[in-house]
């Protein structure tokens, strides 16, 4: 419970930018066209011999990155809820109940759609990024300056990729759940 109140506390911060409906939809879009990035995310690192001498950190980064190619799901997820978010706004004209349950179900009961457990898995992408970064730093402190500096500009680029993703998805379901809240107080009145 303590993960909804936050979420209710951040919708009364201006995080990020405000978005609309057919604003979310085109994010949303974006967002999947770039999980690619996430998913053929191969540090060159791996293959550079100074960076293999780490054998530990090198597993432990290797299972970090695998982590956060799972966290692509959390786009699908946020497609689902603006699905959801559009079903919930049309049962609201057409006064269609069965349609506006079966919404409010999926926002906050639904196992794989919750707004609960999805802003609980963008907060972990988030420190799984957090874990790369430390972990490369480590690992950095202990190579070579010229493998360091081949490699540096790439990794560099890929980690503010993902925190910018990261930073979007939050955005999203920031405003799903605004506009969510917001449809269901007028379904409530009617």
């Amino acid at each position: 419970m303590r993960n909804l109140d936050d979420y209710i506390e951040n919708l009364k911060k201006p995080s990020g930018k405000r978005l609309e409906f057919p604003e979310i939809k085109r994010e949303i879009d974006d967002l999947l066209s770039k999980e690619a990035h996430i998913k053929d995310f191969e540090p060159k690192i791996f293959d550079d011999k100074a960076y293999k001498e780490q054998s530990d950190s090198l597993m432990e980064l290797k299972f970090i990155i695998s982590k956060l190619k799972e966290k692509t799901d959390i786009n699908e997820k946020l497609e689902s809820l603006s699905y959801y978010l559009g079903q919930l706004r049309y049962s609201l004209f057409s006064k269609d109940k069965k349609s506006l349950k079966k919404a409010v179900d999926k926002f906050l009961r639904d196992e794989h759609t919750n707004i609960r457990d999805l802003l609980s898995q963008i907060k972990e992408f988030k420190s799984e990024i957090k874990n790369m970064e430390a972990t490369l730093k480590e690992m950095n402190q202990k190579v070579p300056l010229d493998s360091w500096l081949s490699h540096a500009n790439y990794i560099e680029s890929q980690i503010k990729l993902l925190n910018r993703i990261q930073q979007r998805q939050n955005n999203i379901a920031l405003n799903i759940g605004r506009l969510f809240v917001k449809t269901a107080k007028k379904s409530i009145r009617k």
